[in-house]
This record gives C-alpha cells, structure tokens and sequence, in this order.
C-alpha cells in the first residue's frame, strides 16, 4: 500500500535498462522549458568573458589616443557629469527596488530573505544537475532498486518525517521519491527541489541508529521546505550582476593584461570564499536546527544529532579529511554538534509536546565505548609525541582507574 506522500519508483536491476528507466522517471520537464535554462547556464561565462573583452578593447583604444583626444573626451564626460551620476544613482536605486520587491518572509523562520527565481525554474536547474549525476552514477549500475532493504528503510524514515514537516510548512508540496546509491565510500545525502531524494549507502553504513539517519534526512528535507537552493540562486546572480561584471571591467579597463589575466583567473574564486561560502554556511546551519525540529516532532531522538557530527568530526580527524571552514561550504562538524547541543533542550521539548513517548537515559552501545576508547587512545599517543611526562603519567594513572 502506498502512501499519499510518496511515490515509489521501481527500477530493474540491470544496469543497461536503468539509465533508460531513470530518465523516465525523474526527466518530467517538457522540452520547450529546459533550452532558456541552458542558455542561462551557457550565457554567464561567455557574457562574462565578453564583458573583459571590451575593457581590454576601449583600454588599448584609449592609450592610443592623442593628448588633445583625451582632453576633447574628458571635457565631453565632464560637462555631463551630472547626468552621468544621476544614471548611475537611477541604476543603483533601481537593483535595490527590484530586490526589496522580492523580499519575503522565509517558511518557519521567518528570516528576511531575497527570492528572485520560481520554483518551476530552479526546479529545471535541478533536473538537469540531477540527470548528470544520475548518468555518472547508472554508467556502473551502481544504483539498489526500490524493493532493497535499504531504499525502504530510507523511504520509511522519510514517511514518517513529512507529517511533521507538513504542519511546519502547510503550504509546501511535493511529490516524494528514494533512490540510493552503492557507494560504500561516500557519507553523503541530498534532496532536490523536484523531491528526489539521494542517499549514498556509505551515509546508511555509518550512521549508528535510524534517530541518526532521520536527523540527516530532515536537514535534507527542510534545504527544500525552507527554499535555500531559490535562495542561494538569487544571491548567486545578484553577485555576479552587481559584483563580478562590474569587477571585470574596471580591472581590464585600468589593470595590465597580465595583472588583469591574474585576476580574471581568481576573482570567481575568491567571491566563493569571501561571499557564497559564508552564506551556504549560515544555511547549512539553519537547516540542521529546522531539521532536528522536524526529527524531533517525529519522535526521534534529538541527541542523536550532535552524536552524529561528534563521529563525523572524529572520522575527519582520522582520515585527515578535514578541511578548514573558511574553505567549505559546510561548517565545521564539531561546531555543528555544539550547536545542536545547545538546541537540544528545545527539541525535547517540542518531542515531549507531540506526545511521543518519554525518553530514558541513553545507554552505551557497543559503538559509543569504541568510539571512546579510540578518543582516548589517540589522547594518549598525541601526549606522547609531545614529550610532556606529566601528560603522560597522568594517561597511565587514567588507564588503570
């Protein structure tokens, strides 16, 4: 029996008929709709590009002018310098009319936000990144079907979520659908805006318990509920209209093509690190506190949730993998665990007010002592290899209590 919230999908495990199955089951956008989204997608580099190609052109034409050019050109701007002005002023008070047109209130939050994009829009934009990733992961069959324990075990995780999110967002709808991907290597969940929900069987391996996977299913979720993908498109275009091309022309209209070159090359990413990544941080954020509302009005455990990225902040630790926040669009895992530890008291709360049944005392699984005891033992060998005995006997008296 299938519930109303989802759609389940069944897809046959040869890997030579899924690519087939797949484009049917999640390319739903009609064909005369998806060619303005290329075109937008093709259009940035190469109006950006075209941008740097007239500076360069009117600065080369500029130094080659005459004194006396110069100087007819110079009195011709200055004598309508005012009108100049009172275009640029016109130009700047419309982006910010047009911009305060589009301010709202965001679901659930209520955070003052700009949103620019429709949702049958960015819904296109995700169609197309999720069929590219979809041919990458099908070209090795690497996908499990519908009727495999772990695609059900993530489908009724994700069923018993939604009435929650539901009531915290009673005017959002979609249409629901699971795939899981075998890669036993990649921790990693996603949901797109069109409801396709993504796990990595590498994510179901390492989560300890179901209240851990619920919590991750939930931050996926409310990215969705919430909006951040129309969000972070809107501030992605306001950014390159009102920063990067104007930032283009004056460094090629005033800078040497070399140092120009330099720039053109880094400014993209250097407006990754000083703009969109803090952004896409403060929303990775906001998600992780309305998804442990959702998992904890669904009568999950919310401790859970600061357990999860204490493991992830130690598995970075061990594999080496951590890479500093200034240079990730993620936060750091142990302060996402700290900032769930202190929402955890209001997500008992809200548990307790849906009148599912009282938590206990949370006992030490096996997992926990290991966890643990490996903490302790890399303590331990990072005292040592520092040289301080003091630290080191201290680690032993430790070891015998």
């Amino acid at each position: 029996t299938l519930s109303r919230h989802m759609r389940w999908r069944l897809a046959p495990t040869q890997p030579q008929h899924q690519l087939r199955q797949l484009k049917k089951l999640f390319h739903t956008s009609t064909t005369n709709r998806a060619p303005p989204v290329l075109v937008v997608v093709l259009m940035k580099p190469l109006l950006k590009m075209a941008t740097a190609l007239t500076a360069r052109v009117a600065r080369r034409k500029w130094s080659k002018f005459k004194p006396e050019t110069k100087e007819k050109y110079l009195a011709y701007l200055s004598a309508r310098r005012r009108l100049l002005i009172g275009g640029g002023i016109s130009c700047c008070v419309g982006c910010l009319g047009y911009y305060a047109w589009h301010l709202e209130r965001a679901p659930f939050t209520g955070r003052l936000r700009v949103v620019t994009i429709s949702t049958e829009r960015l819904n296109e934009y995700s169609r197309l990144g999720l069929n590219a990733l979809l041919e990458d992961v099908l070209k090795e069959g690497a996908m499990y079907t519908s009727e495999h324990p772990y695609t059900r075990r993530v489908a009724e995780i994700i069923e018993s979520l939604l009435p929650a999110a539901e009531k915290m967002f009673p005017d959002f709808y979609c249409r629901w659908r699971v795939c899981v991907i075998e890669d036993d290597e990649t921790v990693n969940a996603m949901c797109f805006s069109t409801g396709d929900i993504l796990v990595y069987s590498g994510m179901l391996k390492f989560v300890e318990n179901d209240h851990q996977l619920a919590f991750i299913l939930a931050h996926e979720l409310a990215h969705v509920f919430i909006g951040h993908s129309r969000e972070s498109v809107t501030i992605g275009n306001a950014v390159y209209t009102l920063v990067l091309l104007p930032l283009t022309a004056l460094t090629w209209l005033f800078v040497p093509d070399i140092v120009a070159a330099f720039g053109y090359a880094i400014q993209d990413h250097l407006i990754s690190i000083f703009l969109h990544m803090p952004f896409s941080r403060r929303l990775e954020l906001e998600a992780d506190a309305v998804g442990l509302e959702i998992a904890s009005a669904s009568c999950y455990d919310p401790r859970e949730a600061a357990r999860f990225w204490e493991l992830m902040d130690y598995m970075e630790e061990a594999r080496e993998s951590r890479v500093p926040e200034f240079l990730s669009t993620h936060p750091l895992s142990a302060d996402r665990a700290s900032l769930l530890r202190g929402l955890q008291d209001r997500a008992i709360a809200t548990r307790a007010s849906c009148g599912c049944v009282p938590l206990g005392q949370r006992d030490q699984s096996p997992a926990d002592s290991v966890y643990d005891l490996l903490r302790r033992g890399m303590q331990g060998l990072r005292n040592r290899f520092s040289g301080s005995h003091g630290n080191e006997t201290d680690v032993s008296k430790n070891k015998r209590a």
